[in-house]
């Protein structure tokens, strides 16, 4: 589910502060965690804009590797920028997001959308089809359609929600 806020780069350097308001969005803050708080954050918000960050469901990796992973978007800042971010820090919306479903669970099994009403949500595509004729030896290209059940992944969601934002930002 996309959070976002107007959380801002100058914020992710107050410290103590940005944990309890971190706290407050279902986001994880890869960025204030201890390790990255005193020497990577600083470095990065000086050298990059932080444009996305989406936490990852954790059988992202699964299965075998259970690990929590945050994708992180950024833009390199061009050399006017750099001496702005040093001098006063640079201040810019961030978007966030959670993705919760990725389309399979910790064994790797494929899980499916259900409808409200528990059925199975389905999907339609179109799909083409090269044959060869069997009198002719001609290829016969025609498009068939195919309903499948549709996988339970939101990364897709999250994407089109980002586009959406960029949109907005501008």
């Amino acid at each position: 589910r996309p959070c976002t806020t107007n959380w801002t780069a100058s914020a992710l350097n107050s410290g103590v502060n940005v944990l309890r308001f971190v706290d407050m969005i279902p986001c994880r803050a890869f960025l204030v965690t201890t390790v990255y708080e005193k020497c990577h954050t600083p470095w990065i918000l000086k050298r990059a804009q932080i444009l996305a960050v989406v936490d990852m469901q954790r059988d992202l990796f699964q299965p075998k590797n259970d690990t929590q992973t945050s994708m992180v978007l950024m833009r390199r800042l061009d050399a006017g920028e750099v001496a702005d971010a040093e001098d006063s820090g640079l201040d810019y919306p961030v978007f966030m997001a959670v993705a919760e479903k990725i389309g399979h669970d910790k064994r790797g099994n494929v899980i499916y959308r259900r409808t409200p009403e528990g059925e199975d949500a389905l999907v339609k595509r179109i799909e083409t089809i090269f044959e060869i004729d069997q009198e002719t030896g001609a290829e016969v290209v025609r498009q068939i359609e195919v309903t499948e059940r549709q996988v339970d992944d939101e990364l897709s969601e999250v994407a089109d929600a980002y586009r959406r934002w960029l949109e907005a930002q501008l």
